[in-house]
C-alpha cells in the first residue's frame, strides 16, 4: 500500500517526505478552518450508539446465548452494512469477527486461533460460554440491567472492557494498518522499549518479539487491571522480556533508559485532562528515561475535516499536541499518516526547545482563526471527577467536615474552617470548598448570625436541600465524594489509559468513564507480577465514619449512584452562598444588561443560580427559560417557582443537540461554564444542532453570551474544572454565524464572550 503523507499547508510548516524525514515541523500556529472542534474527548453522548450497532449487539447476544447460528449472520450482515459507514476503528470489526467465527465450520474455527495473542484475547472473551463478551454487550448497548451499572465498579468495568476490545480487537490491522506503524518505528534486536498505556498489551507483545531475548518491553499502565492482565499473559506465554509496570498519573513508573517510549491514543487524555502539574511531571518522566539520540513516538487521532468517516472516539488536531511537546523540549523529527483518522509522530530530545513556561498560554492573532499556543499550557482542559485530584489538606479538611455536620462538633467545624482558609486561596479555585466553608461559618455561628446567613434569597432553600433531616443529602455527598470509609487511605489520583472523560450535568450516563482506584501496598512485586510506585508513610489522617457492610461483613455497595453524585455536586457548586466572593457574580450579571421585559434562555440552568438573579432584573413582563438537561435540576427549580409565585420562569427540559425553545423566542441565549465541555466533548453532530438550535432561538438582534474558564498564566491557580481558551471559541463560532462585540473578564479564571447574531462565516 502507498504511504500516505502530509501536505500542510499552514506558515511554519515544511512537507514531510516520504520517508518520513522532516525539519521545521513547528507550527507556528493552529487555523480554525470550520466549526469543528479541534479537540474530541471521546464519543460520550448517547448518540454514539446508533440504531445498527445496537441491533447488531443485540443479534450477536441472541446467538451467544442460544447458540443460533442465525443470529451471527443477521448481526454479520448489519456490520457489513454499518462498518464503513459509522464507527471507524471503534468495536464493530471486533464483533465481526466474534460473528466470523460462530458462523465458520468447526473444522475451520482453528485458524481463527493460530495466534497466541489472539487466542488470549479470544479465550477472555469466550471462557466459561462467551460470559465476559455477553456482559460487554450488555453493559456497553444497555441490552440487559445491571446491579452495578451506574456505580463506579460498574462503569471501570465497562471502561475495561471497552478499552480491551478496542485494543486488542484481532482485525486491528485492518483499519489501523499497525504494520505500517512498526515500520516507521524500526525497533531492533537488543532495544529497550517503553509502550505507555499498554492496555491490555497489543503493542508489548508485538515489541518483545522484535527486541528479543536481549531487549525489554516495559508495559505501563495507570489501570491496574490491564497491567494485572499483561502480567498474566507474559507468563502463561512465557514471554520473559516484558515487565509490566503501574504507573500514576505523574510519572511512568520507570528510571531504567530506553531506546523508544511509544504512546498510542493515549496523549490527547494528557493534553485535555491532566492539571498542568500532572502533564508537567509525567511528560517529564518520558524525557528522563529516554537516551540521547531515542524516539518519543506519539500515535493519535487525527482531526478529519472533510467528509471522510472520522475516528470513532477520542482525537486531538496534531498541530496542538506538535506546538506544546515542543516546549516540553521535543522536536518533530518524522511525521506519518497511513490512514486520515490516525497520524503517527516522531519526536526526540533537544534542550534548544526548553522553555520557562512563563508566556501566556495562548498569544494574541490579528485574525480570529488563527490559535498561537504560547507556552506548555493546555488549551483545553475537562478534569476527571471521577478520581478528583483530591490533596492530603482537602481530605484531612473533609473528614473534620463531616464530624462536624454529623455531630454538631463545633471544635471540628473550626478545624476545618481553618483549613478551608488556608487552602481556598491555594487549591481547587471556584470548588465546592467555598461551600463547606459556609456551613462551618454556619455552624460556628450564633443564633442571630445563622438567621441572617440565611436571610438572603433562596439560601434557606439551598441550606434546607443539603441540610435537611440532620445534614443527610450533604453527609452521603461529602462521604462518597471524598471516600471518607478509607480509613486512613490517600486515593492516588487516576485515570485509565484508554478512553477516559468527565461525566458532566449535560451529559447522559450512558458513557460515563471508569471510576478511578487507588494504588495501595507499598510490598516489594513478586517476580512477574506489576511494579507499583512506593509512597510514603504519612500521618494518620482523622478518622471517618466505618466502612459500611452487609449482613456476612463484606462492603456494600456505595450508597448513591454516580447520577445522584453528580446532581448533588452541581447543587453545591452552582448556588454555594459564597459564589459571589470568587466570582464576582454580581458584575458579570451587570455587564449582561438586562432590561424590563426582555426574554432570556439559561442555558444550563441548573438549580437556578442565575435563573433567579436574571428573573429579578426582566420583571414581570419579561420571560426567563430555564434551559436542562437534568429533570431533577428542574424539579427544584420549579419547587422554588411554586413556593415563591415567580411567574415569569419557564422550566424547559432540553436535549443534547437541542435548547428546545421556538424560532425567534429570546433576546438572549446565557451559557455558564458549559461550552468548554461541549467543545471538548460532543460529537461533532450533536454540537452543530445544538448550537444551531441557539442560533435559530435568537431574535434578528439577539445576542449569545459564553461565560467560561481560562486557560490562566503560570502562578494563577486555575479554575477546578474544565477550561477552554476563549480563542478557540471565538474562532469556531464564527463559522457557526455569531460575531464577537464584546469581552469581559472580572477574575483571571473567568471569561464573559459576548457574541451577535449574524450570517454562518462557512458550512463545514
Amino acid at each position: 500500500m502507498k504511504q500516505l503523507v502530509w501536505v500542510v499547508v499552514m506558515a511554519g510548516w515544511s512537507l514531510a517526505t516520504a520517508s518520513g524525514q522532516t525539519t521545521n515541523l513547528v507550527p507556528d500556529f493552529v487555523m480554525v478552518k470550520s466549526r469543528a472542534s479541534l479537540v474530541h474527548l471521546g464519543s460520550i453522548d448517547s448518540f454514539d450508539r446508533t440504531e445498527g450497532g445496537t441491533a447488531a449487539a443485540r443479534h450477536l447476544l441472541a446467538a451467544l446465548e442460544n447458540n443460533d447460528p442465525q443470529e451471527a449472520a443477521a448481526a454479520k450482515a448489519i456490520y457489513q452494512k454499518i462498518i464503513p459507514n459509522e464507527n471507524f476503528g471503534g468495536e464493530y470489526t471486533a464483533l465481526e469477527w466474534f460473528c466470523d467465527y460462530l458462523l465458520a465450520p468447526a473444522e475451520k474455527r482453528p485458524g481463527f486461533l493460530t495466534d497466541p495473542f489472539v487466542t488470549a484475547t479470544f479465550r477472555f472473551f469466550a471462557d466459561n460460554d462467551f460470559a465476559t463478551l455477553k456482559e460487554y454487550l450488555k453493559r456497553k448497548y444497555k441490552l440487559a440491567e445491571l446491579e452495578d451499572a451506574d456505580r463506579p465498579e460498574g462503569q471501570r468495568r465497562q471502561g475495561f472492557l471497552e478499552d480491551f476490545i478496542l485494543f486488542n480487537n484481532p482485525r486491528r490491522e485492518q483499519w489501523e494498518k499497525t504494520s505500517k506503524i512498526y515500520e516507521v518505528l524500526n525497533v531492533k534486536p537488543g532495544q529497550v522499549v517503553a509502550d505507555i498505556g499498554c492496555g491490555p498489551g497489543y503493542y508489548s507483545f508485538e515489541f518483545a518479539k522484535k527486541v528479543g531475548d536481549r531487549g525489554r518491553v516495559y508495559a505501563i499502565d495507570i489501570n491496574d487491571l490491564h497491567v494485572q492482565y499483561v502480567s498474566n499473559l507474559t507468563a502463561q506465554l512465557q514471554v520473559r522480556n516484558i515487565e509490566p509496570v503501574v504507573s500514576t498519573v505523574r510519572n511512568i513508573g520507570i528510571t531504567n533508559q530506553v531506546d523508544l517510549a511509544y504512546m498510542c491514543s493515549l496523549y490527547h487524555i494528557i493534553y485535555t485532562t491532566l492539571t498542568e502539574p500532572e502533564k508537567d511531571d509525567f511528560v517529564a518522566s518520558i524525557r528522563n528515561v529516554l537516551k540521547p539520540g531515542g524516539i518519543f513516538a506519539v500515535v493519535d487521532n487525527a482531526f478529519v475535516d472533510d467528509q471522510t468517516l472520522p475516528y470513532h472516539g477520542p482525537y486531538i488536531a496534531r498541530e496542538l499536541l506538535v506546538a506544546q511537546l515542543q516546549h516540553y523540549g521535543f522536536r518533530l523529527v518524522g511525521a506519518h499518516q497511513f490512514i486520515p483518522q490516525r497520524y503517527v509522530l516522531l519526536f526526540r530530545k533537544d534542550d534548544r526547545l526548553l522553555q520557562a513556561g512563563a508566556n501566556e498560554p495562548v498569544l494574541p492573532s490579528a485574525d480570529l482563526n488563527l490559535i498561537r499556543p504560547g507556552s506548555k499550557r493546555s488549551l483545553v482542559h475537562i478534569p476527571n471527577d471521577a478520581s478528583p485530584d483530591i490533596t492530603r489538606e482537602g481530605r484531612k479538611a473533609a473528614r473534620l467536615f463531616y464530624r462536624a455536620i454529623d455531630q454538631n462538633d463545633q471544635v471540628a467545624a473550626t478545624e476545618a474552617l481553618k483549613i478551608y482558609r488556608d487552602i481556598i486561596p491555594k487549591e481547587r479555585f471556584g470548588d465546592e470548598y467555598t461551600a463547606f466553608q459556609w456551613f462551618c461559618e454556619y455552624l460556628t455561628a450564633t443564633k442571630s448570625k445563622q438567621r441572617a446567613m440565611l436571610a438572603p434569597p433562596y439560601t434557606k432553600d439551598y441550606f434546607m436541600f443539603l441540610a435537611g433531616k440532620n445534614y443527610e443529602v450533604l453527609k452521603k455527598y461529602v462521604r462518597n465524594r471524598y471516600h471518607l470509609e478509607e480509613e486512613n487511605q490517600e486515593p492516588e489520583p487516576h485515570r485509565t489509559s484508554g478512553f477516559e472523560a468527565v461525566k458532566k450535568r449535560h451529559l447522559p450516563k450512558k458513557e460515563d468513564p471508569a471510576a478511578a482506584i487507588a494504588l495501595k501496598g507499598q510490598e516489594e512485586p513478586s517476580p512477574g507480577s506489576p511494579r507499583k510506585r512506593t509512597g510514603q508513610q504519612d500521618e494518620p489522617l482523622p478518622s471517618g465514619p466505618p466502612r459500611p457492610v452487609d449482613k456476612d461483613g463484606k462492603p456494600k455497595l456505595p450508597e448513591v449512584t454516580q447520577d445522584q453524585m453528580a446532581f448533588w455536586r452541581d447543587f453545591v457548586l452552582f448556588n454555594n452562598p459564597k459564589r459571589e466572593s470568587w466570582e464576582k457574580t454580581s458584575q458579570m450579571v451587570r455587564a449582561l444588561g438586562l432590561q424590563r421585559g426582555q426574554a432570556v434562555a439559561d442555558v444550563g440552568s441548573g438549580p437556578g443560580y442565575f435563573t433567579f438573579k436574571f428573573a429579578d432584573l426582566v420583571g414581570n413582563r419579561g420571560r426567563v427559560y430555564a434551559v436542562e438537561t437534568n429533570a431533577k435540576h428542574l424539579d427544584f427549580l420549579s419547587e422554588i417557582c411554586r413556593r415563591y409565585k415567580l411567574r415569569n420562569i419557564t422550566p424547559v427540559e432540553s436535549k443534547f443537540n437541542d435548547i428546545c425553545l421556538p424560532t425567534n423566542s429570546v433576546d438572549l441565549v446565557y451559557l455558564c461554564s458549559l461550552y468548554g465541555v461541549i467543545y471538548t466533548t460532543s460529537m461533532e453532530k450533536v454540537k452543530d444542532e445544538f448550537v444551531a438550535s441557539i442560533h435559530r432561538a435568537l431574535r434578528p438582534d439577539g445576542r449569545l453570551v459564553i461565560v467560561d474558564n481560562a486557560v490562566v498564566p503560570e502562578g494563577v491557580v486555575p479554575y477546578h474544572g474544565p477550561y477552554l481558551a476563549k480563542e478557540l471559541i471565538v474562532a469556531q463560532m464564527q463559522h457557526y454565524g455569531f460575531r464577537l462585540v464584546k469581552t469581559e473578564q472580572f477574575i483571571p479564571q473567568r471569561y464573559m464572550l459576548f457574541f451577535q447574531k449574524g450570517a454562518p462565516l462557512s458550512a463545514r
